[in-house]
């Protein structure tokens, strides 16, 4: 049989078989304290000179505007890019989709996709639930959204759907 391994703490009597069963038992029965280095105080806010990242700041603006206002828009009114650039700046990607050949459709930012031209409001219809969709259109682009209050009353806008037409 193999040889026996006596515990080295004094005044401990426990022998094992094998030195798997001693590192066990010193683990559980021996455990060996460590010193617990103090760690630096806390910094407060005023050491702090971290500024918030400009992404971050960009969407709670965005997320601000979204949830506030609406577009208040009737038939002929005209929108700037600026401003449609301003509506969907929540949106990241966008899907452009191609009337006249489906398979063409791509997806891109928002400010690549759309043309840099004043648009005209077309289409406003105000729907039984409270939402109103808008269309506008720009030459041979048009640009169609939703926008209302949800069943928690908080306002949305929805992503646009963007549609070019090649002649």
């Amino acid at each position: 049989m193999s040889s026996m391994i006596n515990c080295p703490v004094e005044g401990c009597t426990v022998v094992t078989l094998t030195q798997r069963g001693m590192d066990l038992h010193m683990k559980v029965m021996h455990p060996v304290i460590e010193e617990v280095k103090e760690k630096p105080p806390n910094k407060t806010k005023k050491d702090t000179s971290k500024k918030p990242k400009a992404k971050s700041r960009k969407k709670k603006a965005s997320k601000k505007k979204v949830t506030s206002t609406f577009s208040d828009y009737s038939e002929g009114d005209k929108v700037t890019y600026s401003q449609v650039l301003e509506m969907f700046e929540h949106v990241e990607l966008v899907r452009l989709f191609n009337r006249d050949d489906v398979k063409k459709s791509k997806f891109g930012l928002l400010d690549e996709i759309i043309l840099k031209r004043n648009y005209k409001v077309t289409y406003v219809r105000h729907l039984k639930s409270g939402w109103v969709a808008y269309r506008i259109n720009a030459g041979n682009m048009q640009i169609s959204w939703y926008e209302g209050k949800m069943s928690d009353g908080k306002f949305h806008r929805s992503y646009p759907r963007i549609v070019r037409r090649n002649h």
